[in-house]
């Protein structure tokens, strides 16, 4: 991930231990937030705001809500379910997708 460019000088260093474990948490944790371990820690150590990306978050929603419809409209396709429940729920999915993408 690049690292976002700062207007402040960071001239200050902290060290600290963790186990590789512990290290893969905070990593990815980071990643998901959209922000280098640096910022992340950071962040959380002063107590800040750490909020996904929306943009990212949105994305893998819709793609779920995606794949969900798909698995409906194959039931629907193979017979299987009440057809009047699976058409609610593709209504349900469409609209869920159509008020996250606005």
């Amino acid at each position: 991930m690049p690292r976002p460019r700062r207007q402040i000088d960071l001239s200050e260093r902290l060290t600290f231990r963790l186990t590789s474990t512990e290290r893969a948490e905070l990593e990815a944790a980071a990643e998901l937030a959209g922000l280098t371990v640096s910022e992340y820690v950071r962040r959380r150590v002063l107590g800040r705001k750490v909020v996904a990306p929306r943009a990212l978050t949105d994305a893998q929603t819709l793609a779920e809500l995606r794949r969900l419809g798909g698995l409906v409209k194959h039931l629907a396709t193979i017979g299987q379910g009440n057809p009047d429940d699976l058409r609610a729920a593709l209504t349900e999915l469409r609209e869920a997708a159509v008020r996250i993408a606005t």
